[in-house]
């Protein structure tokens, strides 16, 4: 489950220790969209190792005049999702990544078997 948090992120902190601990006792693997800032290519091992602990977002989308439009299927779109799976095999990235598009569970499992197929 994700919640989107893009705008601003709560300050309540109480608040969101208790949602966290409700999806923990739920079995519930809860993810934040929220404003981040990774670069899996840093040379600076400290901004690497920072970027490597975020969750990940990836999505195919289509752009207008004003930006983003809407999100489309990975094999739509001009994401280059088989460099990015490359990037986390070579790094040794794991983690949660998050998959926005309007076939989610079609675009994941094409990225599970995609990256399963990679040689570390």
């Amino acid at each position: 489950m994700e919640l989107e948090w893009v705008q601003m992120v709560p300050k309540n902190v109480e608040h969101i220790e208790a949602i966290g601990q409700k999806a923990k006792n739920l079995g519930i693997v809860l993810t934040i969209h929220a404003p981040y800032y990774v670069n899996l290519n840093a040379k600076d091992r400290a901004i690497l190792a920072a970027s490597k602990k975020r969750i990940l977002d990836f999505s195919g989308i289509a752009y207008g005049e004003k930006g983003e439009k809407h999100h489309l299927t990975l094999r739509e779109s001009d994401a280059k999702w088989k460099e990015f799976l490359t990037v986390l095999k070579k790094r040794k990235i794991g983690g949660v990544l998050v998959v926005e598009s309007p076939v989610q569970e079609e675009d994941v499992l094409l990225l599970q078997k995609a990256f399963a197929k990679l040689k570390s």
